[in-house]
Protein backbone atom coordinates (compact mmCIF):
# COMPACT_ATOMS: atom_id res chain seq x y z
CA UNK A 1 0.00 0.00 0.00
CA UNK A 2 1.36 3.21 -0.70
CA UNK A 3 -0.32 6.41 0.94
CA UNK A 4 0.11 9.80 -0.70
CA UNK A 5 -1.21 13.32 0.98
CA UNK A 6 -4.76 14.10 0.07
CA UNK A 7 -5.28 17.08 -2.95
CA UNK A 8 -8.45 18.50 -3.84
CA UNK A 9 -8.38 16.12 -6.59
CA UNK A 10 -8.89 13.75 -4.53
CA UNK A 11 -12.51 14.44 -3.32
CA UNK A 12 -14.79 13.08 -5.69
CA UNK A 13 -12.87 9.88 -5.25
CA UNK A 14 -13.30 10.58 -1.51
CA UNK A 15 -16.83 11.31 -1.76
CA UNK A 16 -17.95 8.21 -3.73
CA UNK A 17 -16.59 6.28 -1.20
CA UNK A 18 -17.95 7.96 1.90
CA UNK A 19 -21.17 7.64 -0.10
CA UNK A 20 -20.63 4.04 -0.83
CA UNK A 21 -20.17 3.02 3.03
CA UNK A 22 -23.64 5.15 4.26
CA UNK A 23 -25.08 1.87 5.02
CA UNK A 24 -21.89 0.17 6.92
CA UNK A 25 -21.47 3.26 9.26
CA UNK A 26 -24.37 4.62 10.05
CA UNK A 27 -24.84 1.77 12.80
CA UNK A 28 -22.17 3.83 14.64
CA UNK A 29 -22.88 6.93 13.14
CA UNK A 30 -26.72 7.98 12.89
CA UNK A 31 -26.33 11.66 11.29
CA UNK A 32 -24.48 9.48 8.18
CA UNK A 33 -27.35 8.67 5.74
CA UNK A 34 -27.65 8.64 2.46
CA UNK A 35 -29.87 12.39 1.93
CA UNK A 36 -26.71 13.72 4.62
CA UNK A 37 -25.51 17.30 3.94
CA UNK A 38 -23.36 19.14 5.41
CA UNK A 39 -25.55 21.52 6.85
CA UNK A 40 -27.71 19.07 8.14
CA UNK A 41 -25.70 19.10 11.24
CA UNK A 42 -23.05 20.66 13.49
CA UNK A 43 -20.74 19.13 15.99
CA UNK A 44 -21.78 21.73 18.04
CA UNK A 45 -25.34 21.18 18.09
CA UNK A 46 -24.74 17.55 19.42
CA UNK A 47 -22.17 18.58 21.71
CA UNK A 48 -23.66 21.38 23.69
CA UNK A 49 -27.36 19.42 23.24
CA UNK A 50 -25.46 15.64 24.69
CA UNK A 51 -22.61 16.86 26.80
CA UNK A 52 -21.63 19.30 29.58
CA UNK A 53 -18.77 20.41 27.55
CA UNK A 54 -18.82 24.95 27.23
CA UNK A 55 -15.94 25.01 24.71
CA UNK A 56 -15.13 23.54 21.23
CA UNK A 57 -11.68 24.86 19.02
CA UNK A 58 -10.73 24.35 15.69
CA UNK A 59 -7.09 24.58 15.59
CA UNK A 60 -5.81 24.78 12.14
CA UNK A 61 -2.64 25.40 10.71
CA UNK A 62 -2.14 29.30 9.37
CA UNK A 63 -1.01 27.76 5.72
CA UNK A 64 -4.13 25.76 5.99
CA UNK A 65 -7.05 28.31 4.84
CA UNK A 66 -9.33 24.96 3.76
CA UNK A 67 -10.20 24.54 7.66
CA UNK A 68 -9.53 28.54 8.40
CA UNK A 69 -12.57 28.61 6.52
CA UNK A 70 -14.38 25.49 7.68
CA UNK A 71 -14.41 27.53 11.03
CA UNK A 72 -15.44 30.79 9.33
CA UNK A 73 -18.46 29.10 7.81
CA UNK A 74 -19.75 27.73 11.31
CA UNK A 75 -19.39 31.16 13.00
CA UNK A 76 -16.39 30.46 15.34
CA UNK A 77 -14.75 33.03 16.72
CA UNK A 78 -11.06 33.28 15.50
CA UNK A 79 -9.20 33.82 18.76
CA UNK A 80 -5.78 34.67 17.58
CA UNK A 81 -2.40 32.51 16.48
CA UNK A 82 -0.62 30.08 18.59
CA UNK A 83 2.97 29.97 17.77
CA UNK A 84 4.26 26.24 17.28
CA UNK A 85 0.83 24.40 17.93
CA UNK A 86 1.49 22.00 15.81
CA UNK A 87 3.47 19.39 14.71
CA UNK A 88 2.78 18.50 11.33
CA UNK A 89 5.37 15.65 9.57
CA UNK A 90 8.38 16.13 11.97
CA UNK A 91 8.02 20.08 11.46
CA UNK A 92 6.25 22.45 14.17
CA UNK A 93 3.94 24.95 12.60
CA UNK A 94 2.23 28.11 13.93
CA UNK A 95 -1.84 27.66 14.03
CA UNK A 96 -4.78 29.57 14.03
CA UNK A 97 -7.74 29.08 17.00
CA UNK A 98 -11.06 29.19 16.57
CA UNK A 99 -14.06 28.80 19.56
CA UNK A 100 -17.73 28.10 19.85
CA UNK A 101 -18.96 28.08 22.91
CA UNK A 102 -21.88 27.30 25.02
CA UNK A 103 -22.80 31.14 24.91
CA UNK A 104 -22.18 31.53 21.08
CA UNK A 105 -23.77 28.21 19.68
CA UNK A 106 -27.70 29.19 18.94
CA UNK A 107 -30.09 27.61 21.15
CA UNK A 108 -30.45 23.76 20.50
Amino acid sequence: MRLRPYTEAHAQSLFEAARESVAEVHRWLPWCHANYQLGDALLSDWAFSNTDLVRLEIVAAVGNRWSQRVAEKVEAVREGVLRKRLLIHGIWHDAVVFSITRVDAPAA
